[in-house]
């Protein structure tokens, strides 16, 4: 009996991004009759072909990976070994599965959130800096956030666990440092 496709054992989250600018994501580069396949995975590209249906389009790489356990145990293990490596998970890692066929990407162009609108539902944004990171996370705590963190038909739970409130203590020899819930032994 013939072996079928290999099933994936990474998965790669991709957001369409305009293919002017590939040369500033990871880009995934899907197989022309299986666009769930991944072809190759270029890291900031400098001459990106776009999509299939939106050749104005590439798929970047949103950073967000699902591995089979088993499979990324092997794969970190076995990169950690190549002293060739850069030891990077989009320059290393997810290469090695796609090389394999064992690479899949999700296109969060297919992601239903329920309750989103027009305005929330791709927000994605890269973190990948400093101002990046405080711009994203003043979209979220704006009076009309560009992603809804109250949307009653996705609610985020979150555990409440009781604990003491961190102190700062002085250790026996005087100096200052922090614990949380157990007092210092002297």
């Amino acid at each position: 009996m013939p072996a079928g496709p290999l099933e994936p054992r990474a998965t790669v989250a991709g957001i369409r991004q305009p293919l002017s600018l590939a040369n500033q994501f990871g880009v995934i580069d899907v197989e022309d009759k299986d666009p769930a396949k991944i072809r190759e995975f270029l890291e900031k590209p400098q001459d990106a072909k776009g999509l299939i249906d939106a050749p104005h389009e590439v798929l970047a790489s949103m950073g967000n990976y699902i591995f089979d356990t088993d499979a990324l145990i092997e794969a970190v293990e076995s990169d950690g070994e190549l002293p060739t490596s850069n030891h990077d998970m989009g320059g290393d890692i997810i290469p090695d599965f796609v090389a394999r066929g064992e690479a899949a990407v999700y296109d969060f162009n297919n992601n239903d959130v329920p309750g989103s609108t027009d305005r929330d539902r791709y927000y994605w944004r890269d973190v990948g800096t400093i101002d990046s990171f405080f711009e994203a996370h003043q979209d979220l705590i704006s009076a009309l956030p560009v992603f809804n963190l109250y949307n009653r038909e996705w609610p985020i739970f979150s555990q409440v666990l009781n604990s003491p409130p961190a102190k700062i203590v002085r250790d026996g020899r005087g100096a200052l440092g922090t614990t949380i819930g157990e007092p210092l032994s002297y």
